[in-house]
């Protein structure tokens, strides 16, 4: 499904953003999860406030601690600009 189309089921509110700059307040759509593929592996991010009228696009997105740990490990290749989650133990 094309996100736009997810986003219309959303539930319309604010989000504040904190930074060094101090914070501020956007439009925002909260989606109950939304499924990323990274490397392979499915994530699930739980809950997902997606900013409507951010006037710099500095970042695509920000994926946080609770993400990579859905795999075992991640790996982060510069070269190639890639991301994976590793499946399996590795302790």
């Amino acid at each position: 499904m094309q996100l736009p189309l997810v986003v219309e089921s959303g539930k319309k509110g604010s989000s504040e953003i904190r930074g060094v700059g101090g914070a501020e307040t956007y439009e925002s759509v909260t989606l109950p999860d939304l499924t990323f593929d990274i490397g392979g592996r499915q994530a699930i991010v739980r809950p997902v406030h997606v900013l409507m009228n951010r006037g710099v696009r500095s970042y695509v997105g920000n994926l946080g601690m609770d993400v990579f740990q859905q795999g075992s490990a991640f790996s982060l290749d510069f070269r190639a600009m890639t991301l994976r989650l590793i499946s399996g133990n590795t302790r």
